[in-house]
């Protein structure tokens, strides 16, 4: 049904599914600038867009604010996901998140944290967000 490319990739994003933390090398211990400001913006229902230049750090942001997700949030309920390193689609990804780690429809999960990275560079992606509401921090 799903591709095993898919399952590698989401498990290979997704490693504190297995270890329930992330590793150090990934969240660096200097927090990013805008660190304060998203974990209280995640506090909302909304769609949070990070947007800037490459190489300023907006990878690094996600996995710190997905180690302090971590301390209260159940692993399972947080997804990361890079388009930049694969090329599945992003309907793929959510469905299998869906049925295959939270094992029931997101109306029933309560709120769960999804991290798509580049994913700017789909061509789905602006159709994908049209609608909802899009904060964007620079």
């Amino acid at each position: 049904m799903y591709s095993s490319f898919l399952r590698e990739d989401m498990e290979r994003f997704n490693e504190w599914w297995f270890s329930g933390s992330i590793r150090k090398d990934l969240a660096l211990s200097f927090k990013r600038h805008d660190f304060p400001r998203v974990m209280e913006n995640l506090k909302g229902r909304q769609i949070l867009l990070v947007a800037g230049p490459r190489r300023v750090g907006k990878t690094t942001l996600m996995y710190q604010v997905i180690e302090k997700l971590l301390e209260t949030v159940d692993p399972n309920k947080i997804l990361y996901f890079s388009f930049d390193e694969s090329s599945v689609n992003p309907k793929e990804v959510l469905k299998f998140y869906e049925k295959k780690i939270l094992m029931k429809p997101f109306e029933e999960v309560g709120k769960a944290f999804v991290f798509l990275m580049k994913f700017s560079m789909l061509i789905i992606g602006p159709r994908f967000l049209s609608s909802f509401t899009i904060y964007i921090l620079t």
